[in-house]
């Protein structure tokens, strides 16, 4: 697994979800769930390249489907799934529809 922790949100403006992340790591293995951060896979190394990686305006991709908590998105002819496994952060977008 490779695996991000963040926050995403969807812009009402144009449909799309920004994804934002702030850990990335390494899970190695066939497991049901990654495994936590700090137990990942060269996990110094991972979070360095991650977040060298991130480019916040790049971050706007075209919805596939989106819930209270999922989201679908297409990158590069992918689509991903981002799961909201914690509380979601306040919303960024002046005036967004908190609902989404």
């Amino acid at each position: 697994w490779l695996s991000t922790s963040g926050y995403y949100d969807v812009d009402p403006q144009n449909g799309n979800v920004r994804i934002v992340w702030d850990r990335c790591w390494w899970s190695t293995g066939y497991l049901d769930r990654p495994t936590p951060p700090e137990d990942g896979f060269l996990a110094p190394l991972i979070q360095s390249l991650g977040m060298i990686g991130f480019l916040e305006g790049l971050s706007f991709f075209p919805i596939g489907y989106v819930d209270e908590t999922l989201a679908t998105f297409y990158f590069f002819g992918l689509r991903i799934t981002a799961t909201k496994v914690e509380e979601p952060q306040p919303s960024i977008y002046v005036g967004a529809d908190e609902s989404q």
